[in-house]
């Protein structure tokens, strides 16, 4: 919560933003006026504002309500030699089938648990040839299964021998 309170001797407008997420992580819920307000809320996909009319005389408390962000499962897959540009399939899992695939480096956010197999290609685009998978919970030839529960973050590396 955070709170902005403001006594004025004449009217004024006064024009206050919410940032979407805070620094703690936490997500924007709601405005909550209090006292005279004379209030006009405008939302936007990044920042919420609101505009107050404060009357001469009179005291107007506007809240910002804060909401804990739901934990996350984090999956990010990176690559070495090339970092980036390697192309990862998902043969298997949850939570979508073809949701945890892309061309490294990518980051997959869930707020379920994250259990899935990847397979890298033999060859990464610059030519070397895959070496091992590094951070799997499982990992055999070019496959590497993995594991994320909500609040946790697990990286998982494709590496060359060249």
């Amino acid at each position: 919560i955070t709170e902005y309170s403001r006594t004025s001797r004449q009217n004024i407008n006064v024009t206050l933003q919410a940032l979407e997420r805070a620094s703690n992580g936490n997500e924007f819920d709601s405005w909550e006026p209090q006292g005279v307000c004379n209030e006009t809320i405008n939302n936007s996909r990044d920042v919420r504002t609101i505009t107050v009319n404060i009357s001469g005389g009179r005291t107007c408390t506007v809240t910002a309500n804060y909401n804990p962000r739901p934990e996350i499962a984090v999956l990010q897959v990176r690559s070495g030699n090339p970092s980036s540009g390697v192309t990862i399939t998902q043969v298997s899992g949850t939570p979508s089938p073809n949701w945890g695939g892309g061309d490294t480096a990518y980051d997959r956010e869930s707020s379920s648990k994250i259990d899935l197999t990847l397979r890298a290609p033999a060859e990464a685009p610059n030519g070397n040839e895959f070496d091992y998978w590094e951070g799997c919970y499982i990992s055999t030839n070019r496959f590497c299964r993995t594991v994320v529960d909500p609040g946790q973050r697990v990286t998982v590396t494709r590496w060359d021998n060249g």
